[in-house]
């Protein structure tokens, strides 16, 4: 669940990027918050 500022945030990022997909995103928050519990 993305709060109004993650999903603020991502949008932005979609619009930076157009070929990034929904899941690329998710894979990349995954990746991002599994380097934080190492």
């Amino acid at each position: 669940m993305l709060n109004h500022h993650g999903g603020l945030k991502s949008r932005l990022i979609l619009q930076n990027f157009p070929r990034l997909t929904i899941d690329d995103i998710k894979a990349c928050l995954e990746y991002a918050s599994y380097l934080a519990t190492e």
